[in-house]
């Protein structure tokens, strides 16, 4: 069991990993591109993102001391935890995303 709680807790380090890149990737190096045009929700959605790395790089390293951890002594709930944390985190900036999508110009022309 330890062995595969230290298995799951390097993979949702993982898996924050991924999901910083692909946020990177979505909300910060693309905006604006391809004709450099920022719209007022890609501007609000970059500094959201910017709000929501930080927990994300510090659940990331918590996954991993976890991971470390885990050889040598129960960490179950402590795991739970942080897989309710990366869930919360992700279902919070969907919702924000969401939001912003329907209150700010997008760039969608006229």
């Amino acid at each position: 069991m330890m062995k595969m709680a230290s298995a799951l807790s390097y993979a949702l380090s993982l898996l924050v990993l991924l999901m910083l890149a692909f946020g990177y990737s979505q909300y910060a190096y693309f905006t604006g591109g391809p004709d450099g045009y920022v719209s007022d929700y890609a501007a609000a959605v970059r500094s959201l993102y910017y709000y929501f790395a930080v927990p994300g790089l510090l659940l990331m390293g918590y996954s991993l001391m976890l991971g470390r951890t885990a050889r040598h002594k129960p960490v179950a709930l402590r795991l739970l935890a942080a897989v309710l944390v990366c869930a919360a985190l992700v279902l919070a900036f969907a919702m924000l995303d969401s939001q912003y999508f329907g209150a700010l110009d997008h760039g969608q022309g006229g």
